[in-house]
């Protein structure tokens, strides 16, 4: 059986390993799992990994707004406020292109509380003006200034008040 010649289309070569099309899809397929787990499992691990580096390694059993002051008399900060998964298809792109995008928030106390609380208001207003641009001014990086205000001023008048004072945006992806 050894010295048979090999069949035409013999997914095996002489050394019993596999070749040809088969290993493409396997690198494949393990190229789709690594970017699914970083677009699923990074944005889930990223408030576990955030809270224990802002707790220098202590858990202090909670996020943002848990417990009681830092001691000395001084009141707790917020701190920013991130806006995770904005995931929309831009004006013009018939639905075949899309922005992921995290947005962090720098904003006074009051402002703080009252984003957390209108969580679906700030994310429906967030992803309709986003929504609003094309691909081309999303892309271009001499606009991301513009649509940073664009998108305070709207936050602020949704807040009656100029409590939002920044915007970044850490993540911010085209595909």
């Amino acid at each position: 059986m050894a010295d048979e010649p090999l069949e035409e289309g013999d997914p095996f070569d002489e050394s019993g390993k596999k070749s040809g099309p088969s290993m493409v899809l396997v690198l494949v397929a393990a190229l789709i799992g690594a970017g699914a787990g970083a677009f699923v499992g990074g944005p889930a691990a990223t408030p576990v990994v955030a809270g224990f580096l802002a707790s220098d390694g202590e858990s202090d059993g909670g996020g943002h707004g848990g417990g009681g002051g830092h001691g000395g008399g001084e009141e707790a900060a917020e701190g920013p406020l991130t806006i995770d998964n904005l995931v929309l298809n831009p004006a013009g792109s018939g639905a075949s292109r899309f922005l992921i995008a995290t947005l962090v928030l720098e904003s006074d106390d009051d402002a703080y509380a009252e984003l957390t609380e209108r969580d679906a208001e700030v994310r429906d207003m967030l992803l309709t003006a986003l929504a609003s641009r094309t691909v081309e001014e999303l892309a271009d990086v001499s606009m991301r200034g513009v649509i940073r205000e664009e998108l305070r001023m709207s936050l602020n008048d949704m807040l009656g008040r100029e409590g939002v004072h920044r915007i970044f945006f850490p993540t911010f992806v085209i595909q």
